[in-house]
């Protein structure tokens, strides 16, 4: 077939993966393997991805997507623009792709589940948040968006709108939508409530446990084996302990030590809001919880282990609608108090100190200035000198984490990404040698007043 012929030559006739070419002289040419690109932007709620919110995401496909299996057919990153292949018949769905895994084009792909509490069975399949069917048409081939997929237990009408994308759109891929010329698709909200059915809840058997150093206690905590949180209430004058609605602490042994992960009350307030993959009910404390990655969790065990805390006080961790999209991706933690023992150099003694991550804004008048960069002097308390050193041992044990990602004197993949606290931290303050010139390494901004906020990096694999 001459150059001329093909320049003459019609659509495609036939599907995706081998396209009938019918040319003017009444011959056909086989094109085998045609792979078809489709277009999309994708917003959170109701504003576009930035390049600080970058979505890492799995494309998975399936001829037969009764049976279950699946293969993956792209894996990447977007901040706003997605672009994707087509190249078979059949249903392609588009995943958030979990933390610390490594899938591969072509390798298989196995559905995931979310967990029930206390015994970690699979009770429903994660929602996709895109998914079409690709069918064959005489013109080309036929996409048509699905939502909701039928296994999900979600209402498909009246207040279906304000949860999911709009579904049924058709639209026909041609020859001429190549990589550089897909076909556009519609912008695509993720909603929050969607972004709750796509987000995981973990259980116990995950398998990134199951390799954990700390996976006995990564067990307890997935299975939803907690204790109520308690606090001081002021009733008639007179303290009195009383336990929070949904507050939960995941109480351990280190060892000989004895260590607590305290979720107070308000940790898990946006999560829920929105419903739980159960059923049309608000999701629980506990499982708002385990939709946070292990590897998050892990780290912040190996933290208090390293530094002999002994409580940290969560404020948040997993939430769908507020904040960037580091809490939505499950690698977010916030701390806003913590508690450990140090010892005073002096006597040679250990005291339990209370660090509270607090700056001037919001730091209440008993509470101790635990700014690590604080000049301290002999009128200063015990107690001050403590938190302070305790305070600058934190953050200099995340700091030089993070560092790894902006400074070479260190090789590996770095441990945490993006920090955020009420003081603004820089390597030479903390007194961190780099061969760059002053890298920041916790960034301050008013919304992080009051808490630390830690991020996992989410590729470690």
């Amino acid at each position: 077939m001459t150059t001329a012929q093909l320049a003459k030559s019609t659509q495609p006739s036939s599907t995706a993966g081998a396209i009938v070419l019918s040319t003017t002289d009444g011959n056909n040419v086989i094109q085998a393997d045609v792979t078809y690109y489709i277009k999309f932007n994708v917003y959170l709620g109701d504003k576009p991805l930035t390049a600080g919110d970058s979505l890492p995401y799995i494309w998975v496909y399936s001829d037969n997507a009764e049976n279950w299996q699946w293969t993956v057919a792209k894996t990447g990153t977007t901040n706003g623009g997605v672009v994707l292949p087509v190249s078979k018949v059949g249903q392609y769905r588009f995943y958030i792709r979990e933390p610390q895994t490594a899938d591969k084009i072509g390798n298989t792909f196995n559905i995931p589940y979310h967990a029930a509490d206390l015994t970690s069975y699979p009770v429903k399949a994660v929602q996709p948040l895109y998914t079409i069917d690709v069918t064959e048409a005489t013109n080309g081939v036929g996409i048509k968006t699905l939502f909701p997929i039928k296994y999900l237990d979600r209402p498909e009408t009246g207040k279906a709108k304000e949860f999911y994308p709009v579904s049924g759109i058709k639209k026909v891929l041609t020859n001429k939508n190549t990589l550089r010329n897909p076909l556009k698709l519609d912008d695509y909200t993720i909603t929050y409530q969607l972004w709750s059915d796509a987000s995981q809840a973990y259980g116990s058997t995950n398998s990134y446990i199951a390799k954990s150093k700390y996976s006995a206690i990564l067990k307890t905590l997935y299975n939803s084996v907690f204790t109520a949180e308690i606090v001081d209430v002021k009733v008639n004058n007179k303290v009195t302990q009383q336990e929070t609605k949904n507050g939960r602490v995941l109480s351990f042994n280190d060892g000989d030590t004895n260590r607590k992960l305290i979720f107070q009350d308000n940790a898990t307030q946006n999560a829920r809001y929105y419903k739980s993959f159960l059923d049309n009910k608000k999701m629980s404390a506990q499982e708002a919880i385990r939709r946070t990655h292990p590897s998050a969790f892990e780290y912040v065990l190996q933290l208090m282990h390293d530094l002999d805390i002994t409580e940290i006080y969560i404020t948040s961790a997993w939430r769908p609608a507020l904040g960037s999209i580091l809490h939505r991706y499950s690698v977010g933690v916030d701390i806003g108090t913590l508690k450990g023992n140090v010892k005073d150099d002096t006597t040679n003694k250990t005291h339990n100190i209370a660090v509270y991550f607090k700056n001037e804004l919001v730091r209440q008048s008993w509470m101790t200035n635990c700014d690590p960069t604080r000049i301290l002097n002999a009128k200063n308390t015990l107690t001050e000198k403590l938190a302070v050193k305790l305070s600058k041992m934190f953050f200099v044990y995340i700091a030089e984490d993070r560092l790894w990602s902006v400074d070479t004197f260190t090789s590996g993949k770095p441990k945490l990404g993006w920090l955020g606290g009420p003081w603004q931290l820089y390597a030479k303050t903390l007194g961190i040698q780099v061969t760059t010139d002053n890298p920041e390494c916790v960034h301050k901004d008013y919304t992080h007043k009051d808490h630390v906020h830690l991020t996992l990096n989410h590729n470690l694999v």
